[in-house]
């Protein structure tokens, strides 16, 4: 399991937990309605935790197209001037920024699931609290 899987299910388990003591802790009839606005709460965080995490990778991904951009181009300097090792360390820069462009693509996918988690609680909590 990646890390950012593992962080996304961390972040569910913690927000589970929270709802688990407030429906514990929490008496009468409010509550269904207190669980309601922790859930709605909680899944509010989730989801701007999980935009932030696709505006991370985003700019992860921009750095990374330059490094591949900086490597090709030391790539042809090193072919123009025969020089076998920055031809070497330009294909080791493009590889690397393409790994770099790949985690970020994960991170934005990790992101947009942890949104749409999120998105779901509150739609959940809004239901427990009578739809307001």
């Amino acid at each position: 399991m990646s890390r950012s899987k593992r962080l996304v299910l961390l972040g569910v388990v913690v927000v589970a937990g929270a709802v688990l003591a407030a429906c514990g802790s929490s008496g009468g009839s409010s509550s269904a309605k207190n669980t309601g606005q922790t859930l709605r709460d909680s899944g509010q965080m989730m989801a701007s935790n999980g935009q932030t995490m696709r505006n991370s990778a985003s700019m992860m991904q921009g750095y990374a197209q330059k490094m591949i951009d900086a490597g090709k181009g030391m790539m042809a300097k090193g072919e123009a001037i025969h020089d076998d090792e920055m031809v070497r360390l330009g294909q080791e820069m493009m590889t690397n920024g393409q790994a770099t462009m790949d985690a970020g693509g994960q991170m934005m996918t990790s992101g947009k699931t942890m949104m749409d988690s999120g998105q779901g609680m509150m739609t959940s909590g809004q239901g427990m609290m009578g739809g307001k």
